[in-house]
């Protein structure tokens, strides 16, 4: 925001393009295009998608996908055109909520594809190949590597030269929703401790942040009094170079997570590590 309101000020005239929702006669356009049928014959089902996806674009095209996967969009081969029932599809009871289809259609995918997804969506919306390497070792990040072909090839994730990366957002959210609640801490934990151990002190600081926020997702999982300062180390120092960006708010929230570990024996012992976090703070 503030580049833009710069190039404003500099005299650049800049446009804001505001993507709206899908209308009805777009989402008719689109049916009607992607099933080569008359846009008034096509109008019940774009209602329909509306009516469940608000005009979503990615919603929209996900809802239209599944009621394909699903059979209830067929193509009659005798009368050479596509074919679907609304009533069908209604009693369907499809939900209106992006997330939930889309754990519809993961739990569509093999079981080991659905592990490698649960797998890749605790690293964020993207991860690349040294990542994935660095995270589940040679051995298991090469089998990860053919179990998510299945997600790329019905392009629920997108393969580059180099990395991984969801197709959106919601694909992550719904991928990871996938975890038991009572097992996220730990897989987030066992994550950052390996990120932490697998980063050289001089590429430390540039990764601090993906480190630290893997970490806090299951810090209070951590018993041992050493663990516990590393762990306090590491977010004030992510906590110092927030501040120096003048990122305060994620400063602070790194500084808290930190002070949060400090047990009664770090206070006697590290003062070194206590009283930086504290100042910062202050």
């Amino acid at each position: 925001m503030r580049k833009l309101e710069a190039i404003r000020q500099a005299g650049a005239i800049v446009h804001d393009i505001v993507l709206a929702p899908l209308t009805r006669a777009d989402l008719e356009e689109l049916i009607a295009d992607s099933l080569h049928c008359e846009r008034g014959r096509a109008g019940p089902l774009a209602q329909l998608v509306e009516e469940k996806t608000t005009g979503n674009p990615f919603f929209a095209i996900q809802f239209f996908s599944a009621l394909f996967e699903e059979g209830l969009l067929v193509f009659d081969h005798a009368e050479g055109q596509w074919c679907w029932d609304p009533n069908r599809i209604h009693a369907k009871g499809y939900t209106d909520n992006v997330v939930d289809l889309m754990v519809g259609k993961l739990n569509r995918l093999p079981i080991e594809t659905q592990k490698a997804l649960q797998q890749l969506a605790c690293l964020g919306n993207s991860a690349d190949f040294a990542m994935l390497r660095m995270v589940y070792q040679d051995d298991a990040s090469e089998k990860m590597h053919r179990q998510l072909w299945e997600a790329v090839r019905t392009g629920l994730v997108f393969r580059s030269e180099d990395a991984y990366r969801f197709l959106h957002d919601r694909v992550q959210e719904a991928a990871y929703s996938l975890i038991p609640q009572e097992l996220r801490a730990e897989a987030h934990l066992r994550i950052g401790m390996l990120m932490a151990s697998h980063t050289s002190p001089d590429k430390l600081e540039e990764g601090i942040f993906e480190i630290v926020n893997q970490l806090n997702l299951g810090a209070h999982l951590v018993t041992l009094v050493a663990e516990r300062e590393r762990i306090a180390e590491l977010n004030l120092i992510a906590g110092r170079r927030a501040k120096n960006s003048t990122a305060y708010a994620s400063a602070l929230k790194y500084l808290r997570a930190g002070r949060g570990l400090l047990t009664d024996e770090i206070w006697n012992r590290n003062y070194n590590l206590v009283f930086p976090i504290e100042y910062l703070l202050a």
